[in-house]
């Protein structure tokens, strides 16, 4: 969805359960994203202050502690700079780590072991650049990771692009992608798979 903001669509049972993470008004004017969204669940890092409008009274989560809506399990974990979510549904677990500015500390790790997708920021500014984002990633070890929140237009240089994160992580950058489905069967079990997707 572009930054930090993601979507993820989530089969539980016999329905589908859309879950939104961090969907704070771009600051670029000219970023396109979505005026209004209508989620299941809505996960907030900083707060809602600043978010899009969010419709069908979605289960909101801007505190820490464990939550289970619509069979997703849900943990969110305090850390300086605002919340991380862990995510259990589809026997995979997804963490999205857009608030870290610096690694977690020892006892923030032990919360997030057996990592299977791991979405987290490597722009830097005020979220993890490439290096540490590679260094998370080698502490975390996930089967796959999505990078966020980095450089989407040449001219902005206060970001570090997608491809300074590729090359901490020892990866080549393949085509961007719209969406991303994702199965716990068909995660690698060895070498980690990373998705970059489209920016809107």
């Amino acid at each position: 969805m572009g930054g930090a903001a993601v979507k993820l669509q989530i089969k539980n049972q016999d329905r589908d359960v859309t879950v939104v993470i961090d969907t704070y008004k771009p600051k670029d004017k000219g970023a396109v994203f979505p005026p209004t969204l209508a989620p299941d669940i809505a996960l907030f890092s900083h707060g809602q202050e600043g978010s899009i409008t969010l419709q069908q009274n979605p289960f909101i989560i801007d505190s820490p502690g464990e939550f289970e809506v619509h069979g997703v399990l849900v943990h969110s974990i305090p850390t300086s700079n605002g919340l991380l979510f862990q995510l259990t549904a589809e026997e995979m677990i997804v963490l999205h780590a857009g608030a870290l500015k610096e690694l977690p500390n020892e006892k923030t790790l032990e919360q997030l072991s057996s990592v299977d997708v791991l979405i987290t920021p490597v722009g830097g500014t005020d979220v993890l650049n490439a290096k540490t984002a590679a260094a998370l990633v080698t502490e975390l070890e996930p089967r796959a990771c999505i990078p966020i929140a980095f450089q989407y237009k040449k001219n902005d240089a206060e970001h570090d692009t997608v491809d300074a994160f590729l090359k901490e992580v020892g990866h080549k950058n393949g085509a961007p992608v719209p969406k991303v489905i994702l199965s716990a069967a068909k995660l690698p079990n060895e070498d980690m798979e990373i998705i970059v997707l489209e920016s809107n």
